[in-house]
């Protein structure tokens, strides 16, 4: 089943889209397998359990791709690949998505799927008519691929960086950034400076440079602590929300002192409430020993009943200390609590701010 499933996929890098390729035979000799792959498509994919509609629908899809591009529609052989791959995933698939982006001088996006090809292919899905395509495609498009490298003569802090109107990682000015071909836009800003923009086009395989310079605008800056544009944030397609507010840190030391008081409070119940119990229970056994039985010589002739109660006694005693110094320790944090609630300083001590940096959540203070 894995074989045709794999097949059915890899089938669909056939005909014009490898002709252009150095293993355009090897490609062309998919085509003529690919309906045949279909047929079998249904027990190949019953792990996933699809509706019995769909390898229909792939298939259709698949010979809708092949006849745009026969007409050099790449757009909508793109199309119709990305709806027959919301079906199934496959590295045929997806190299054939890649091709129908190159074609339309997608090359970062095609770039993308070459390597989501091989990605699978490492994870153990068999493609060994695909494989060797990979890596000459990668290498084409890597040395296809424009970057612009953005400098800032007087970089500042806080610097915002944008392309094409998508805010980028600050971090990434000074490198090469990887861009389609054609023209874009560039633009820094940061507070107290008016912001800079400028306009390149860029070719196949140019490495070009631009230098901008930010010019103050004489406002005041207000301060920031967050750190500026991290590497990964709007480049991951992750938003960057930030937001601090005032509060004093008095509500959260007086909870805190409240729990010392709380948990020392319950540990003296406890051992208290553990001594009555165990000395009522010293009290009903000693019941039953006769009046004498332990005083002078008679212990060492009683020494297990008079050795048992002597023990009990003893624990008693010490579950009361316990008790006695826990309920010590309360009063004493208990004072502590009253001292902050009246001496503390209501004002707010404490700014308190949430930010989301990738996947996780932060909170930062400051005292």
């Amino acid at each position: 089943m894995q074989t045709a499933l794999t097949l059915a996929g890899e089938g669909m890098v056939s005909g014009r889209f490898g002709e252009r390729s150095a293993a355009a035979v090897k490609v062309r000799r998919l085509r003529a397998s690919v309906l045949a792959a279909f047929a079998w498509l249904v027990p190949a994919v019953a792990w996933a359990k699809p509706s019995a509609e769909e390898p229909a629908v792939a298939r259709q899809l698949y010979e809708k791709a092949v006849a745009a591009q026969e007409s050099n529609d790449w757009a909508q052989c793109e199309e119709a690949v990305t709806e027959a791959l919301g079906i199934i995933e496959t590295p045929g698939l997806r190299f054939h998505q890649a091709y129908c982006k190159e074609q339309q001088s997608k090359w970062i996006e095609a770039l993308v799927d070459y390597k989501r090809a091989e990605e699978l292919i490492a994870g153990g899905v068999e493609a060994s008519d695909v494989e060797p395509l990979l890596k000459p495609a990668i290498g084409r498009l890597e040395a296809k691929v424009p970057r612009l490298t953005v400098n800032v003569d007087n970089e500042p802090g806080q610097v915002s960086f944008y392309l094409d109107g998508k805010e980028r990682s600050a971090k990434l000015l000074g490198k090469g950034v990887q861009l389609n071909p054609g023209p874009h836009t560039v633009e820094v800003s940061a507070p107290g400076y008016d912001s800079a923009t400028r306009s390149v086009s860029l070719k196949e395989g140019e490495r070009s440079s631009i230098s901008l310079r930010l010019e103050s605008n004489g406002e005041p800056v207000a301060a920031n602590t967050a750190g500026a544009g991290e590497v990964g944030d709007s480049d991951l397609g992750l938003s960057r929300r930030g937001g601090g507010s005032k509060v004093s840190a008095k509500p959260f030391v007086l909870a805190g002192e409240g729990l010392v008081v709380a948990g020392l409070t319950g540990l003296g119940i406890y051992f208290l409430v553990d001594a009555e119990r165990d000395d009522n229970a010293r009290g009903q056994f000693a019941a039953t020993v006769p009046t004498g039985t332990c005083d002078g010589n008679n212990f060492e002739q009683n020494r297990v009943t008079c050795q048992s109660l002597k023990d009990w006694l003893d624990r008693v005693k010490e579950r009361r200390t316990y008790g006695y110094y826990s309920f010590a320790g309360a009063g004493a944090a208990a004072a502590v609590l009253i001292t902050t609630w009246l001496a503390w300083d209501d004002s707010p001590k404490v700014i308190v701010g949430v930010e989301r940096e990738f996947t996780g959540v932060t909170v930062s203070g400051t005292f």
